[in-house]
């Protein structure tokens, strides 16, 4: 009986590690520059984009939802421009920080949406924002190719953080992001979760 009980403390604390950090912990922030104390985790860096070519990489910053993290869905959150940070906007309109006044480090924002949804900011497309390449051709992109490099960064996503392919997706964002919306979200769902194309 007492080996039996081993067993299952064991495989009970391997459970619990396991969900408590599923998350890549390499990609951990533990504290913004001038951010105050917070009760959710963000996470921050590079997916690469193309496994045959060193240096083409998506830039992501990821919040956890304040409550809850696991059983909330997941908002992407793109910006148009085309060409523009969307991890800006995290700092500047749905994210959990807001610039202060002075410019001199950050405070809670009251209407973020990490509140009822963990959020995904992706600079894309590439040499926006954070992302880059190391090959130049790479800075001339339009929809298409936009939308298959995001396709394959989703799903590089998702492997780091595989609970969550289990959750609601929305996708949300600003300016020309809304056109690109309609063509993401078919290329995402179609080979991500399956479901019949439509037409």
């Amino acid at each position: 009986m007492e080996f039996w009980g081993v067993i299952f403390i064991s495989f009970l604390i391997f459970q619990l590690g396991v969900n408590s950090n599923a998350f890549p912990m390499n990609d951990l922030i533990s504290k913004l520059p001038g951010q105050p104390d917070v009760n959710f985790r963000q996470f921050a860096g590079y997916i690469d984009v193309d496994e045959n070519v060193v240096g083409r990489s998506l830039f992501y910053y990821f919040v956890e939802a304040e409550k809850d993290p696991l059983t909330q869905p997941l908002t992407v959150w793109l910006t148009g421009g085309p060409g523009c940070s969307s991890v800006g906007d995290a700092f500047g309109s749905v994210g959990p920080f807001i610039v202060t006044k002075d410019a001199h480090g950050l405070q809670t924002n009251l209407f973020s949406w990490n509140k009822v949804s963990n959020l995904l900011f992706i600079d894309s497309p590439i040499g926006s924002g954070w992302s880059y390449s190391n090959t130049s051709s790479d800075y001339n992109n339009g929809d298409d190719i936009t939308n298959k490099i995001l396709l394959t960064f989703m799903q590089k996503w998702y492997e780091k953080y595989p609970v969550f392919k289990s959750k609601d997706l929305y996708l949300a964002g600003s300016s020309f992001a809304g056109e690109q919306f309609l063509f993401s979200y078919l290329v995402i769902y179609q080979h991500i979760f399956n479901t019949p194309k439509y037409t």
